[in-house]
C-alpha cells in the first residue's frame, strides 16, 4: 500500500533538487563562462524482498543520476579590457586549484598579489607544463594572441595552456565556473583566444522560468497525488477497523 507514497516522496525529492539546479542556473546568468546545468534521473525499477510465494512485488523509484552541463556555446560580449578573453571552439582553460587542475571556460582576467594571471575565483591560469604567467611589474600592454601566447611590452612571459576532450560530456561541474573530469586532456587543435571579449553564460532566462513553473506545477500534482493516496489508506483502515468491530 505504501510503494505510492515512496515513489511520489523520490519524485519530490528529485523534483526539489532540479529546481536548485534551475535556481543556480538563474543566480549564474551573468556569470562568464557559465555552462547551464540540468538533473540526469531515470526511474528504477527493483525487486523487494519476497513475501511469500505468490506475494512479490516491485517498488519504482525516481533517483537522479548526475547534474550535468550544458556545453553549448554563450554569446560573446566585446569588453576591450585586454585581461578579458574568450575561446572560439571547444577548448577549456586549464586552472590551478588546491584540489590540483581544474577547467573552465571563463576568461575574465586579472592580476593577484604576484602579479600572476588568474580567474575571478584568484585560481592562477596554467601553462602546458604546469607553471603560472606573471607579469613583470610596470608593464604597460599586455598582449594574447590566437594561440594563448601572452606578452608584456611585446616580450612573451607565457602561453596559457588551452585544452580540449575527447568526451566533453564526462566533464562535471563543481561550481564557479569550474569543471573536473578523469579523462585526461590533450592540447587543442580546433581552439582559438579572442582577447578583449568574454564569453558570456549560456543560460537562456525565459527556458530556465518556464522550467521552474513545469517543476512547481509537477511538485504540487505530486502531492496531490500524495493526499490522495493518503486518505485512501485512512479511509481503508476505517473500514477494516468498522470490520473487525462488526
Amino acid at each position: 500500500m505504501e510503494n505510492a507514497i515512496f515513489v511520489g516522496l523520490s519524485r519530490q525529492m528529485v523534483l526539489q533538487r532540479q529546481m536548485d539546479a534551475v535556481a543556480n542556473n538563474i543566480a549564474n546568468m551573468n556569470t562568464a563562462g557559465y555552462r547551464s546545468q540540468q538533473m540526469l534521473f531515470e526511474t528504477y525499477l527493483a525487486d523487494v524482498d519476497d513475501p511469500g510465494p505468490g506475494q512479490g512485488h516491485e517498488m519504482s523509484m525516481v533517483i537522479d543520476q548526475a547534474m550535468v552541463a550544458d556545453l553549448r556555446p554563450g554569446p560573446l560580449v566585446e569588453t576591450g579590457n585586454e585581461f578579458d578573453l574568450a575561446l572560439m571552439g571547444d577548448g577549456f582553460l586549464r586552472v590551478q586549484t588546491p584540489s590540483g587542475p581544474r577547467y573552465t571556460r571563463s576568461g575574465h582576467l586579472s592580476l593577484d598579489g604576484q602579479r600572476q594571471l588568474v580567474n575571478t575565483s584568484g585560481l592562477p591560469l596554467l601553462t602546458a607544463d604546469g607553471g603560472t604567467i606573471t607579469i613583470p611589474a610596470g608593464t604597460e600592454r599586455i598582449t594574447i594572441t590566437e594561440d594563448g601566447t601572452v606578452s608584456a611590452d611585446n616580450a612573451q612571459v607565457g602561453r596559457i595552456d588551452i585544452v580540449e576532450f575527447d568526451e566533453p560530456h564526462r566533464l562535471e561541474p563543481l561550481g564557479a565556473s569550474l569543471f573536473v573530469t578523469n579523462e585526461a586532456p590533450r592540447p587543442a587543435e580546433a581552439t582559438t583566444v579572442m582577447q578583449g571579449a568574454i564569453e558570456s553564460s549560456n543560460v537562456e532566462p525565459i527556458v530556465e522560468m518556464t522550467q521552474m513553473i513545469a517543476i512547481a506545477r509537477a511538485y504540487e500534482t505530486t502531492q496531490q497525488i500524495l493526499q490522495n493516496e493518503h486518505e485512501r489508506q485512512q479511509s481503508a483502515i476505517r473500514r477494516l477497523g468498522q470490520m473487525a468491530s462488526t
